[in-house]
C-alpha cells in the first residue's frame, strides 16, 4: 500500500511540474503532446520559441554538435520551411539523429563528421555522457559539476572545415547557426568563417569558467565573431556551478549587423 501511495504521489508531482511548464491552455497541452511524440522536451522547445527568433524568417539552419537530434527536431518544428544541416561525429548518436531526420523528409541532411579548423582525423574524448564529449580534455571543474560525464574513452573521428563542406552550397535566405561542441567552438569558427559570416543569427555555447583544457572563454569567441560582423545580444540560458551557484556556461546569441 505504501509503495502504491508513493507511486501516486510521484505521478502527481510529475503532472504538477508538467502543467507548471505548459499551463492549462488546451493549445499548449496539444503542442506539448506532439513535441513529446517527436522526442522534444517542452522546456527545451520554449528555450528557442521566442517571437523575435520565430519572426526572423529562418530558411537555413546549421546545427553543429547535433547529438541525437533533439535540437534539430526543435528547429524543424519552429521553422517548417527551413533546410537543416546537422553535424555529429559519434556514430551511435548519428544513428538516432538519422531517425529524427526521417520525420522531416527532404529537410534534414546529416553529416557524420566533426567540424574544426583543419580537415583530417583526430583523437576525440568520448564522455560517459555523450553530449559532453570533446576534442579537448575535461577539467576537474567539469567533472565535479557533472560527475556523470567524468568517464571517457579515446577514439578517432573525421574532422572537416565547415567552409569545405557547405561553402559552395546555395544556402537559402536567413541562416541560423547553432554551435555546441564542448569547448571546441573556436576551432569550428576558424574552419568556417565564410559560411558563418553569411548567417543572420548564431547561438553558441560559451564558457564563463574553464571546463575544458585550452578552451576560449566568452571573450575569445566574441573576438572571433566581431570581425565577421556579429554583436552579442544576450543568452538563451546559463548553466550554474554547484556550490557557489556562479555561472559556468551560457548559450549566447550573436546577431549580424545590418
Amino acid at each position: 500500500m505504501k509503495k502504491f501511495l508513493h507511486r501516486c504521489l510521484l505521478y502527481i508531482i510529475r503532472k504538477l511540474e508538467y502543467f507548471s511548464q505548459i499551463g492549462f491552455d488546451l493549445k499548449n497541452i496539444r503542442q506539448a503532446r506532439h513535441l513529446r511524440r517527436v522526442g522534444i522536451h517542452y522546456s527545451r522547445y520554449t528555450l528557442f520559441n521566442k517571437k523575435w527568433l520565430v519572426d526572423s524568417n529562418i530558411q537555413t539552419v546549421i546545427d553543429i554538435g547535433a547529438s541525437v537530434g533533439e535540437f534539430t527536431a526543435i528547429f524543424a518544428e519552429l521553422f517548417p520551411a527551413a533546410r537543416i544541416y546537422a553535424f555529429e561525429p559519434l556514430k551511435d548518436d548519428v544513428d538516432r539523429l538519422r531517425i529524427v531526420a526521417e520525420r522531416y523528409p527532404g529537410r534534414v541532411q546529416v553529416f557524420n563528421t566533426a567540424l574544426g579548423a583543419q580537415n583530417g582525423s583526430r583523437e576525440f574524448n568520448r564522455s560517459s555522457w555523450a553530449p559532453a564529449s570533446s576534442f579537448r580534455a575535461m577539467t576537474d571543474l567539469h567533472k565535479e559539476n557533472y560527475p556523470h560525464s567524468a568517464g571517457s574513452e579515446r577514439l578517432k573521428v573525421e574532422t572537416k572545415r565547415l567552409d569545405d563542406v557547405l561553402g559552395d552550397k546555395d544556402l537559402d535566405g536567413n541562416i541560423l547557426v547553432k554551435i555546441d561542441v564542448q569547448g571546441y567552438e573556436d576551432e569550428v569558427i576558424k574552419g568556417g568563417p565564410e559560411v558563418i559570416k553569411r548567417a543572420r543569427i548564431l547561438v553558441i555555447e560559451c564558457s564563463l569558467q574553464n571546463t575544458y583544457d585550452g578552451e576560449p572563454m566568452f571573450d575569445g569567441i566574441y573576438n572571433l565573431l566581431r570581425p565577421l560582423g556579429f554583436e552579442y545580444q544576450g543568452s538563451l540560458k546559463q548553466s550554474i556551478r554547484r556550490g557557489d551557484q556562479s555561472y559556468l556556461q551560457a548559450d549566447c546569441i550573436f546577431i549580424k549587423n545590418k
